[in-house]
């Protein structure tokens, strides 16, 4: 692992983090637990960027496909240079229908913003508030 000196951490810190020149792309691997997804962090600035990397977050289905849990254990914030981009995996994830799919391998996962992360974590919607094309089931409609 690399050690930053005290002022470029600082330097690192100081700068705002926006999220306007990185692109999040997420991928399936078709695995259901484990290594469930890749990460590609893209920073088409001309400037380094840092990307906040959330403690754990839950990846909604869609497509028919499974949703997953994912604890990161294992990752921190990215630091991604300027014009460059990162692939992390995400293996420590779960998936969160047994009775669904899992997303197959490089296909797309929900977008990024669609993550639920600690900090955007509220009040869970009724089932009558959720998408048409969602994966949730009903409990006395599970198989």
């Amino acid at each position: 692992m690399t050690h930053l000196s005290p002022l470029l951490w600082a330097l690192l810190f100081a700068m705002p983090t926006s999220y306007a020149q990185l692109s999040v792309r997420a991928t399936g691997t078709g695995n259901t637990t484990g290594h469930v997804a890749n990460l590609e962090i893209r920073n088409s600035s001309d400037s380094p960027e840092l990307f906040h990397m959330p403690p754990y977050f839950f990846i909604p289905s869609a497509n028919g496909h499974q949703g997953y849990l994912v604890d990161n254990d294992g990752l921190s914030d990215v630091f991604v240079p300027a014009g460059m981009t990162v692939h992390l995996p995400l293996d420590n994830g779960y998936c969160t229908n047994i009775h669904r799919p899992p997303v197959p391998l490089d296909e797309d996962l929900p977008p990024f913003e669609s993550w639920i992360t600690p900090d955007v974590a509220g009040v869970p919607p009724s089932p009558q508030e959720l998408p048409a094309d969602s994966a949730w089931v009903p409990a006395d409609e599970v198989v």
